[in-house]
């Protein structure tokens, strides 16, 4: 059963410990760990989430901001292979997540990693406009 709480550091080593390849890949590229990653995310959040399965940390998003104006955030997200048994629920999380960030924030953008197909995918079935591609790191925006 899959169980949505606010994030706590506590969380970090057990994603950390299963996170998808590509998404190790490209934190390894950025200089991160995926311990690392998530450690910065989630200090820099405004709000952060953790998905547990029977009280096991998956996943863990949030969302930044750049300014105090709130105009524009920057939401991340990284998880962990076992999300793969939850895509159904991880997919309508997902879209109420962006759903309730696109209410309080009209601009949502952030940079991925062009090579993980599944990250850019996802992106544009859940409406994100992709840059042009031109370098391994693309940006994502979509606005409320």
């Amino acid at each position: 059963m899959i169980v949505i709480r606010g994030a706590q550091a506590a969380d970090i080593d057990a994603i950390a410990a299963g996170v998808r390849p590509a998404q190790a890949a490209e934190l390894a590229l950025r200089g991160e760990t995926p311990a690392q990653a998530l450690r910065r995310g989630l200090a820099a959040s405004v709000e952060a989430w953790t998905a547990l399965d029977d009280d096991h940390p998956i996943a863990m998003w949030g969302i930044t901001t750049p300014n105090l104006l709130g105009v524009e955030a920057h939401p991340w997200v990284i998880t962990a292979l076992a999300t793969d048994r939850h895509k159904v629920r991880f997919w309508r999380e997902t879209k109420a997540a962006i759903a309730d960030m696109l209410s309080r924030y009209p601009v949502l953008s952030n940079e991925f990693d062009v090579l993980d197909g599944e990250a850019v995918r996802i992106l544009r079935h859940l409406g994100f406009a992709v840059s042009a591609p031109g370098g391994r790191f693309q940006t994502f925006e979509r606005r409320g």
